[in-house]
């Protein structure tokens, strides 16, 4: 019987090669490459574990923004970059992220037409 820390490493460049499969084809490669018969549940956990390795946790990156946002504004100045959070009881929640990057801008208020309305009361 195969490890986790075994399986883990198999389905971790299983999934560097194919990164959407799922936990039946990974189940079949490791059947058909290394001939062993893994119950579906643990290649199903073993992959969330894989993912984690390869793309480091949801918490980690959520911390990086504020690091994200400094450099966004930093390498294209003049953009507009909101981190917006929330803090609770001394907790940091993440609500929402707002990128708008110069060169965009621009180019949206180019290609508009100047436009002049009348509104008119009776």
């Amino acid at each position: 019987m195969a490890s986790n820390k075994w399986v883990v490493d198999r389905v971790v460049n299983l999934l560097r090669d194919d990164p959407i499969s799922g936990p039946k084809e990974l189940q079949d490669e490791l059947k058909n490459k290394c001939k062993i018969d893994v119950p579906y549940l643990r290649v199903f956990k073993d992959k969330e574990r894989a993912l984690d390795m390869i793309n480091g946790q949801w918490d980690d990156s959520y911390d990086l923004l504020p690091t994200y946002r400094d450099e966004l504004l930093r390498s294209v100045p003049s953009s507009v970059v909101e981190l917006d959070i929330e803090e609770n009881n001394g907790d940091v929640y993440f609500r929402r992220f707002f990128v708008a990057l110069k060169p965009y801008i621009n180019g949206f208020l180019q290609g508009c037409r100047p436009y002049i309305a009348l509104d008119r009361k009776i």
